[in-house]
């Protein structure tokens, strides 16, 4: 409005409430508008800050799409109450045990007597959280008993903008192509179900492929979901015949890395007035978070392709810090030992933390 005034007459009146005043107010909130439609075009047309539909469009110049939610497949044993196995029918209803959010599993298959796959009704992660008995929605005349236990295959949760805005990224900077590394990288990452991924080019001999997955909460995966994998990269039966998404020639393997027990034990000082039983709760939930982390980035290979993955000291010490009224951490040990605990990633080995135990010892 100052700017358009400034271009008027200097000898007519310009004060609020004149003719040029009001004839030129509808204008300047048209040409605001303007400017603040232009600056969302210009944040929506950028990989880097577009969101939602439009981050959808820009990455579909590429031939990427979002992966949408999907559905957990479990296993269910179903048994009489002398604890025989008991047969469903396929189509048998069940929910998890709560009163306020129940979740629902349908019987989709039969793995063998009293045994059945269960794909749950909602998609997300919510599908894989559940473990324990069920309650039948569906009148099951006979039935004693029906749990849920293994994830045959995991479910995830729609993919996040920041997510598939990453692997636009990579997929821009990797240029997978012709069965390469990164080609069998995005192949794993595009599967439902895997959310890392580590690629072993030649680990046995040429033509050669091992792929380490991880689920998509980043645990090992069940050796059911594993052959689901190997099926899709390179059927068991026709291995190296190209029937599957690998390359003629290319005999995958698919496993899932070995999981090496970390107990951390500490002795810390604590501020005045407060005991370990106070401050437990919070360093646990800070190791786990840092055990977390170290899972997350499992799967992120360097330039030529090799992996790194360790618990460092020093990080346990800042978590167990950072969980507050604890002055000093004066001695801190991982799995008995005061050094680094280096996790082995080879084309032979690979292994994942996982967290037992952080015991706690007052200094005074």
């Amino acid at each position: 409005m100052a700017l358009a005034l400034a271009l008027a007459p200097s000898d007519i009146d310009r004060r609020q409430g004149s003719v040029i005043y009001d004839a030129l107010a509808p204008f300047a909130v048209v040409a605001t508008n303007l400017y603040v439609d232009l600056q969302l075009y210009y944040k929506n047309t950028n990989i880097f800050t577009a969101a939602g539909e439009a981050l959808d469009v820009i990455v579909g110049n590429y031939g990427i799409t979002r992966s949408p939610a999907t559905y957990a497949v479990r296993k269910c044993a179903c048994v009489y109450d002398n604890e025989s196995p008991f047969n469903i029918s396929l189509g048998s209803r069940f929910s998890t045990i709560s009163e306020d959010n129940p979740v629902y599993y349908t019987a989709t298959s039969k793995v063998s007597d009293g045994i059945f796959l269960l794909t749950c009704e909602t998609a997300g992660t919510i599908g894989n959280d559940y473990v324990g008995n069920l309650l039948p929605v569906t009148q099951i005349t006979g039935l004693g008993r029906a749990t849920l236990s293994d994830i045959v295959t995991p479910a995830e949760d729609t993919e996040t903008d920041e997510k598939l805005r990453d692997r636009c990224i990579l997929w821009l900077r990797r240029k997978p192509y012709g069965g390469n590394v990164n080609h069998y990288r995005m192949w794993a990452e595009e599967f439902g179900g895997i959310g890392a991924v580590q690629v072993y080019p030649v680990w046995n001999g040429g033509g050669t492929v091992k792929l380490s997955i991880l689920d998509s909460q980043y645990n090992p995966c069940t050796q059911d979901f594993i052959n689901l994998v190997k099926e899709y990269f390179d059927p068991t039966e026709y291995t190296q015949q190209g029937l599957g998404i690998a390359p003629i020639g290319h005999s995958v393997t698919v496993v899932t890395p070995t999981e090496v027990n970390v107990t951390i034990a500490a002795t810390v000082l604590l501020a005045d007035g407060y005991t370990i039983e106070q401050v437990q709760t919070d360093v646990d939930a800070k190791i786990a978070e840092y055990i977390a982390e170290i899972k997350a980035t499992w799967g992120i290979a360097s330039s030529t392709n090799t992996y790194a993955s360790a618990v460092y000291r020093a990080l346990v010490i800042a978590k167990i810090l950072e969980a507050g009224h604890i002055l000093n951490v004066t001695s801190c040990t991982i799995n008995t030992a005061e050094a680094d605990l280096t996790l082995t990633q080879t084309g032979a080995t690979q292994q994942i933390p996982k967290l037992t135990g952080v015991v706690l010892t007052s200094a005074t």
